[in-house]
């Protein structure tokens, strides 16, 4: 039947693009002054002061050998000097971050997120009309620290919702 070939579903290309989230991914590193540095994601509040989710970390302490693997972050991971934080956002909040935090930006290799967008990993999910997150938001459920993923957009009828994300009703 048709539509029932795993060759059928979308790529990473596909989904960044559906959702507009390949064009708002980036690497940036902690350079040694930054003020981020010792402090925990929690605390740097970096989504309520730059509108920048920060999605993954990757330590890289001399910044000379072979970084860590990346690991999801927490409230409480805390940022250490030379760390690659994986973010999302738009460019001129992000390009704002760097300024005033004294982060480097990393390329994203193609230029344009497609890349950092399948090194992320994107999926796509589908609620259905019994999901008990029908009528409550990403907040209320505590998605991120419950499921350990971090939603970069939504599409309702159509339409695609990529800020306050946090706030938005799930139907």
């Amino acid at each position: 039947e048709e539509g029932d070939n795993l060759t059928d579903l979308p790529s990473m290309e596909d989904l960044a693009h559906a959702y507009q989230v390949g064009d708002g991914l980036f690497r940036l590193r902690v350079r040694r002054n930054s003020p981020l540095i010792g402090r925990t994601i929690a605390e740097t509040n970096l989504r309520a002061r730059y509108n920048v989710t920060v999605l993954e970390v990757q330590s890289w302490p001399d910044g000379a050998s072979r970084p860590s693997p990346r690991h999801f972050v927490t409230p409480k991971t805390v940022v250490d000097m030379h760390d690659i934080l994986y973010v999302q956002g738009a460019e001129p909040d992000v390009l704002r971050l760097t300024r005033e935090e004294h982060l480097g930006m990393r390329p994203a290799e193609d230029g344009d997120g497609r890349l950092l967008a399948a090194e992320l990993g994107l999926v796509e999910v589908l609620l259905t009309p019994a999901s008990r997150l029908v009528g409550r938001t990403l907040a209320e459920f505590r998605f991120r620290n419950v499921y350990g993923l971090t939603v970069l957009g939504m599409k309702r009828m159509g339409k695609r919702f990529t800020e306050d994300l946090a706030t938005e009703k799930l139907r």
